[in-house]
C-alpha cells in the first residue's frame, strides 16, 4: 500500500476558481517513478459532520518534501496543518462516481451551488454521522483524440458509429485547454444503518451533479471500511478511471 503524508486544509476565505483552476495545474507536473513509470498519488477529500465541513490532503511520502510548499506558493492564504494519523471515520456505504460522457469538463460555473448544496448537507446530519468525498488525482495525460462514447448497439454492428456533433467538438476543445487527470472518484457515508447511508449520498450526488450531469454512483460499497487511497494509474478515460479537466463550461 501507498505510504501517504496527510494533511488538513484551510483555504482562504477570499479564493477564486482561477486561484483553484491554477493549483491544480501543479498537479500536472508530478514526476513519474519506477520501471512502470507511475505517477505518485494525491488525493482530496471532503468531510461533512453536523454543521462542521473539513478538508483533507493525502501525498504520497515521495512528494511530501515539496508539494505542500509548492502549494502554498500557488495559493497564498492555504492554511496546511500535518496529521499523523488522521480522524477518518468508516463509511457504512460508499460508492464509485463515474462520468458517461467524458467530452465535457467539469462546468466552474455551477461551483457555488455545488457548495451551497454540500454545506446544505452538513446542516441536515444527526449526531456521529457522516458524509464523505474522496477524488484520488492520478496522471497527467495529453489527449489529442476525443474519446468515443461507448455504445454496445454500435459495437455489436446494430447501429451505424455515433459521430460527436458540434456541441461535443466544442467542449472537447474547452476540456483539452487545462490539464487531463486520470481519477477515481467515491463518496460515502457513515450512519446507524445502509439504508440511512444512502439517504445521505443521493443528496451529495445531486450537488455533484450540477457540475457534471453525467454523474453517476455505481457499485456496491455496503460495509466498506475506511477509505483507501487507490491511485488511477491507467490513462485517462480507459478501464474504471474518469477523465477530469478543469475548464469554464458555460
Amino acid at each position: 500500500m501507498t505510504e501517504l503524508s496527510w494533511y488538513e486544509l484551510f483555504p482562504p476565505r477570499e479564493v477564486t476558481l482561477a486561484d483553484v483552476t491554477a493549483t491544480m495545474r501543479i498537479l500536472a507536473g508530478r514526476p513519474r517513478r519506477g520501471v512502470q513509470r507511475l505517477t505518485p498519488v494525491v488525493a482530496f477529500e471532503l468531510w461533512l459532520r453536523p454543521g462542521r465541513v473539513r478538508w483533507l490532503l493525502a501525498v504520497d511520502s515521495s512528494l511530501a518534501s515539496h508539494l505542500p510548499g509548492e502549494l502554498r506558493a500557488q495559493l497564498p492564504g492555504l492554511g496546511l496543518l500535518h496529521l499523523d494519523p488522521p480522524q477518518r471515520p468508516a463509511p457504512t456505504t460508499a460508492r464509485e462516481l463515474r462520468c458517461d460522457r467524458l467530452s465535457f469538463p467539469l462546468r466552474l460555473d455551477t461551483a457555488a451551488a455545488v457548495a451551497a448544496g454540500v454545506v446544505q448537507l452538513a446542516g441536515q446530519l444527526g449526531k456521529r454521522e457522516t458524509a464523505v468525498v474522496q477524488w484520488v488525482i492520478g496522471p497527467s495525460h495529453t489527449r489529442t483524440r476525443q474519446p468515443a462514447q461507448f455504445n454496445a448497439f454500435e459495437a455489436l454492428g446494430l447501429r451505424s458509429p455515433h459521430s460527436p456533433d458540434s456541441s461535443q467538438r466544442q467542449a472537447w476543445k474547452t476540456k483539452t485547454a487545462e490539464p487531463l487527470f486520470g481519477v477515481r472518484g467515491r463518496i460515502g457515508a457513515a450512519a446507524a444503518s445502509a439504508s440511512r447511508a444512502g439517504a445521505i449520498m443521493r443528496p451529495l450526488l445531486a450537488a455533484l451533479s450540477l457540475a457534471n450531469a453525467d454523474f453517476r454512483a455505481v457499485g456496491s460499497g455496503q460495509g466498506s471500511g475506511v477509505f483507501v487511497v487507490e491511485g488511477a494509474v491507467a490513462p485517462p478515460g480507459d478501464g474504471g478511471v474518469g477523465e477530469v479537466g478543469l475548464a469554464q463550461d458555460g
